[in-house]
C-alpha cells in the first residue's frame, strides 16, 4: 500500500525509493573526496593535499551547536579500510609511514553536478589501528577536530609585558585603539626599563636617542611596580641620581610617562627632571607630602601645582603611582589641537590648560635626570601623546580596544596564521543596528591573565560582542558581530525551503513551543567588577523568570546596559522548537546542491502541510549541520532556531506568514 508523505508527493513504494525508505542514493548522491596533508604543519594555509578517498568506508560530520547559548563545535569521524596497513603508523613498509602523525590537516569535499563544495576542514587526532578477524582485517577510525580545538592547547602569554613594550616603541598617536600595526609610528626619544640589562652605573636607553642614564653608584633591581611591562623596576637608591645629557633636542611637544615610588621619604628634592627642546619638566614631593609638578617653556616661567592625592593622603605612602605629563606648544601640532599642559597622577588630573603663545625651540637641550626613586617604564616622547595616559590603565591590566582588534591580538599570541581567521566584519562594521542599538563598536578593557587558555579569552571577547565564533566548512575561524544575523544576506534572506514546495525532509517532525530557550532576566558583568541587569517584564509575566549571566570584559556600563537590554528582548521571546530535519527520500542532485551550499547561521524556511488542518511555516537560522556518508548514502541533517528571525529589521525584513514579522 502506498503511504504518501505529508511533505512531498513522493511515496514509499515509488520507483526511486528503496525498501529501507531511504532511496537508492547511488545515481544522485555527490561524489565524496577526502584529502590529508601528510607533509607540512597544522598551520599551513595552503598545504599539499593527498587524496585518500578510495580507502574511506564511512564519514560522519557534525558542525554547530545544540542551542543558541552553547558554543559552536565542529568534529568529523572518518573510517579507513586498512587491510594492507597503509594507514598503520607502526608499519614501516606502509605508504605513509612516518607521516601518520597527530594534527595533520584533513579536508572533506563533495562534487555535485560538476561543482565542488567544501564540507569540513580540520585536523586528525591520530591514526588508531583496529584489527579483527585474527588480524586479517583492519580499519583505522580517525577522529577530527576544528581550528578552535587546535587552539585549546594555547595559553595567554605575559600579555602586558610584550604589549606595553611594543606599545611604547611603536606608538600610534593618531589611533583611538591599538591595532598591532599602526599606520603612524612615533618612537620615544628615550625609553628606560628594568628588563634587558644588568645593574651597573649605566641604564641603557631603548629610545631613538640611545642615550644611557649614568650614575656614580650602581642601581639595583626593584620589585615590579605594575604588571604592565618590565618584570623588574629600577631602584636608583636613596641619595643617588642618574642623568643623561646629549646636548640637543628639538620637539613639537613633550610627553613624559613613568611608574614610580619614592625611596627617600624625607627628601624634597626633585626626583624627576626632563629637558627636551623648548620644555623643562620637574617633579617632587614637598615636606608636607604635597605632589609638585612644574613646567617651564620659553613663554612660561616655572608654573607649579601642589596636589595631595585623595584629599589629604600623603604621597610618601610607598605605593606605586603613575605620572603622565604632556605639553603641547601650538595648534600646528598634528597630534593634538590647542596649546596646553596636562599632568595626571594615576587617573587624576593635577595640572591642565595653561594658555600662552607658541613656543620656540630656544633651549635646545636633551636632559633626563632621576633621583631617589624606584621607577619602571620611563618614556619620553618629543610630541604631545595624549593617549599615553592610557599606560596607567595598562598598569592595572587594562587594555582598551575594539572587540575586533582584541580578536586579532589574541590570534597573534598563537601560531595560527591570520589567513585562517576572519574578523573583518567585526572590525569594519560600526553602524547602527538592531532596534537602534549600536553594534560592533563595543570596547573591551581587561585582558586575561598569563596562562588563561586562548579559547577562553576568545570566548570572553565573543561574550562582549554577543556575537558568533565558529569554524566554517572551509576550516576558517569566523568571528561575527551581533548584527551579523540581521545584515548578512544569507541570514536575512531565505537560502533553502525545507518541506512543501522545497527540499523534502523525511516524514517525521516534532515541534513544540518551548520555554527552555527563554532568557528574560539578564545580568552582564563588565570591567572593574561592575554589573548591570535588564528584565523583560512582559516575558517574565507570561512565562516566569529565566535568568542568564553574561561575563564580559566590556569597558563601561553604557555598552553593558545595551547588551543586557538586547539579550533580554531577543531571548525573552517564546519560540518554536523543531526537531532536526533530515533531507527527504528522493535526494535529487538539485536538493544536494541546495543542502551542500548551506552554512551555519544561514536562513531556512520550514513548510509543513499536514493531511488535516492548516499548514504552517517557520523560519530558522541554522545552528547545526551534520553529514552521514557511506558508499550508498549521503544523509544531511539540519537543526536551527528562530530566535533571531522573529523580529522586524529596518531595511531588511518583509511581512511573511501573517502572524509574525519576519
Amino acid at each position: 500500500m502506498a503511504v504518501p508523505l505529508y511533505d512531498s508527493t513522493t511515496q514509499y513504494d515509488a520507483t526511486l525509493v528503496g525498501y529501507d525508505g531511504l532511496g537508492d542514493g547511488v545515481t544522485t548522491m555527490p561524489t565524496l573526496g577526502v584529502f590529508i596533508a601528510f607533509d607540512g604543519s597544522p598551520y599551513d594555509v595552503e598545504p599539499v593535499w593527498t587524496e585518500v578517498t578510495p580507502y574511506v568506508t564511512n564519514v560522519d560530520i557534525d558542525r554547530g551547536r545544540s542551542d543558541d547559548f552553547s558554543p559552536f563545535v565542529s568534529t568529523a569521524y572518518v573510517t579507513f579500510q586498512n587491510n594492507t596497513r597503509q594507514f598503520d603508523p607502526f608499519n614501516t613498509a606502509g605508504t605513509y609511514y612516518g607521516k601518520l602523525l597527530p594534527r595533520k590537516q584533513i579536508k572533506i569535499v563533495a562534487m555535485n553536478n560538476g561543482i565542488l563544495y567544501p564540507v569540513f576542514r580540520g585536523f586528525v587526532e591520530g591514526f588508531p589501528v583496529q584489527f579483527t578477524e585474527a588480524g586479517y582485517a583492519s580499519t583505522v577510525s580517525v577522529q577530527c577536530f576544528d581550528l578552535l580545538a587546535l587552539l585549546a592547547s594555547s595559553q595567554m602569554p605575559n600579555v602586558l609585558y610584550e604589549f606595553t613594550y611594543n606599545y611604547i616603541l611603536r606608538y600610534n598617536p593618531l589611533s583611538g585603539f591599538l591595532d598591532g600595526s599602526p599606520t603612524v609610528t612615533k618612537n620615544p626619544v628615550h625609553y628606560y626599563r628594568g628588563d634587558d640589562q644588568t645593574p651597573s652605573t649605566t641604564i641603557s636607553d631603548q629610545g631613538s636617542q640611545g642615550s644611557p642614564l649614568l650614575g656614580s653608584v650602581p642601581w639595583s633591581f626593584g620589585t615590579q611596580l605594575a604588571p604592565l611591562g618590565s618584570k623588574n623596576s629600577i631602584n636608583i637608591g636613596q641619595g643617588n641620581s642618574f642623568t643623561c645629557s646629549t646636548g640637543t633636542g628639538v620637539a613639537t611637544g613633550l610627553t613624559v610617562n613613568l611608574w614610580f615610588t619614592i625611596t627617600d621619604k624625607t627628601s624634597t628634592a626633585y626626583f624627576l627632571y626632563v629637558e627636551y627642546g623648548s620644555v623643562r619638566i620637574r617633579a617632587n614631593i614637598d615636606a608636607t607630602g604635597f605632589f609638585h609638578v612644574e613646567i617651564k617653556t620659553p613663554t612660561f616661567t616655572w608654573d607649579g601645582y601642589d596636589y595631595t592625592k585623595n584629599s589629604g593622603a600623603k604621597m610618601r605612602d610607598g605605593q606605586p603611582h603613575c605620572l603622565n605629563i604632556m605639553y603641547t606648544p601650538s595648534t600646528s601640532n598634528a597630534y593634538n589641537s590647542g596649546t596646553y599642559v596636562y599632568a595626571f597622577l594615576d587617573s587624576e588630573s593635577i595640572l591642565s590648560s595653561i594658555s600662552g603663545g607658541s613656543a620656540t625651540n630656544t633651549l635646545g637641550a636633551d636632559v633626563v635626570t632621576v633621583s631617589n626613586i624606584v621607577f619602571q617604564e620611563l618614556a619620553v616622547y618629543d610630541f604631545s601623546a595624549y593617549s599615553a595616559f592610557a599606560l596607567y590603565n595598562y598598569g592595572l591590566s587594562k587594555i582598551t580596544e575594539f572587540v575586533g582588534y582584541r580578536y586579532r591580538r589574541l590570534i597573534d599570541y598563537t601560531d595560527v596564521p591570520q589567513a585562517r581567521t576572519n574578523y573583518n566584519e567585526v572590525i569594519s562594521n560600526a553602524a547602527i543596528g538592531w532596534a537602534g542599538y549600536p553594534y560592533n563598536i563595543v570596547y573591551v578593557t581587561e585582558i586575561d591573565n598569563q596562562g588563561t587558555p586562548i579559547v577562553d579569552a576568545l570566548n570572553n571577547t565573543t561574550n562582549a560582542e554577543y556575537g558568533f565564533m565558529y569554524c566554517d566548512k572551509n576550516g576558517t575561524l569566523q568571528f561575527k558581530g551581533r548584527n551579523y544575523v540581521y545584515v548578512n544576506p544569507t541570514s536575512n534572506t531565505n537560502q533553502a525551503t525545507l518541506g512543501t514546495g522545497g527540499v523534502p525532509f523525511e516524514p517525521q517532525i516534532d515541534m513544540q513551543l518551548s520555554g527552555d530557550q527563554i532568557r528574560n532576566d539578564v545580568t552582564v558583568t563588565f570591567s572593574g567588577e561592575g554589573l548591570v541587569n535588564a528584565t523583560n517584564s512582559g516575558s517574565v509575566s507570561a512565562y516566569g523568570t529565566n535568568t542568564e549571566t553574561i561575563n564580559t570584559q566590556i569597558t563601561n556600563i553604557y555598552y553593558s546596559r545595551i547588551l543586557a537590554n538586547y539579550v533580554a528582548v531577543v531571548a525573552g521571546n517564546l519560540t518554536t522548537n523543531l526537531s532536526p530535519l533530515k533531507i527527504g527520500v528522493t535526494k535529487t542532485t538539485a536538493d544536494y546542491a541546495t543542502m551542500l551550499g548551506l552554512e551555519l547561521l544561514d536562513r531556512t524556511t520550514v513548510v509543513v502541510t499536514p493531511k488535516t488542518g492548516s499548514s504552517f511555516t517557520k523560519i530558522q537560522l541554522l545552528n547545526k549541520i551534520t553529514h552521514s556518508i557511506t558508499p550508498n548514502s549521503w544523509d544531511i541533517t539540519v537543526d536551527g532556531s528562530e530566535q533571531y528571525t522573529a523580529w522586524f529589521i529596518l531595511n531588511s525584513s518583509t511581512l511573511d506568514d501573517g502572524f509574525r514579522l519576519q
